[in-house]
C-alpha cells in the first residue's frame, strides 16, 4: 500500500487559472503563468480537476496549490449570476430575521399569554414540534 502524500512544510504555491467557457458544455481552462498548461473540460468542476491533472505535469506541487480562479464570461451572465446571489443573500437575511422574530413570538405567546405550543403553533402556521424547537433554540442561544 503506497504511503499518503503529506501536504508540503514549505507555504503552499497559488497558480492563476482561468476559465472560458468556448461552446455550450465546453470550458476551456489554462494557468497562463505555467507555459503549456492548458485542459478542457465539459462542466467547471470536471475542468477544475482537469487543470490540477494538467498542473500536476508541469509543477511539483499542484496537488496542494490554491488556484486563483478567474472565470470569463460575458457581461450579462455575470449579470445575471450577480442579481442571484443578491436576492439569495436578501432572502437569507430576511429568513434570518422571520425565525428571531418566530421565536420570539412563540415565547411571547406561550410566556405572557399563556398560549400551548399548540395552539402557539397553529397561530403561527407552525406545528406544535416546531414551536418547541424555536423555544429550545431560544433558550439554548440565551444560555450561551
Amino acid at each position: 500500500m503506497p504511503w499518503p502524500r503529506l501536504a508540503p512544510t514549505a507555504p503552499v504555491s497559488s497558480y492563476r487559472v482561468v476559465y472560458e467557457r468556448e461552446r455550450p458544455g465546453v470550458w476551456v481552462v489554462e494557468a497562463p503563468d505555467v507555459q503549456g498548461c492548458h485542459t478542457w473540460g465539459r462542466s467547471l468542476e470536471q475542468s477544475r480537476r482537469h487543470i490540477r491533472e494538467a498542473l500536476s505535469l508541469c509543477v511539483d506541487d499542484a496537488a496542494f496549490a490554491t488556484l486563483d480562479e478567474e472565470i470569463h464570461t460575458p457581461r450579462a451572465v455575470r449579470d445575471t449570476v450577480t442579481g442571484a446571489r443578491e436576492a439569495r443573500a436578501k432572502a437569507e437575511a430576511l429568513q434570518a430575521r422571520a425565525l428571531l422574530r418566530t421565536e420570539a413570538a412563540v415565547r411571547r405567546l406561550t410566556g405572557e399569554f399563556g398560549f400551548s405550543l399548540r395552539d402557539a403553533g397553529e397561530l403561527l402556521g407552525l406545528s406544535r414540534q416546531r414551536a418547541h424547537q424555536l423555544t429550545a433554540r431560544g433558550k439554548a442561544a440565551r444560555k450561551g
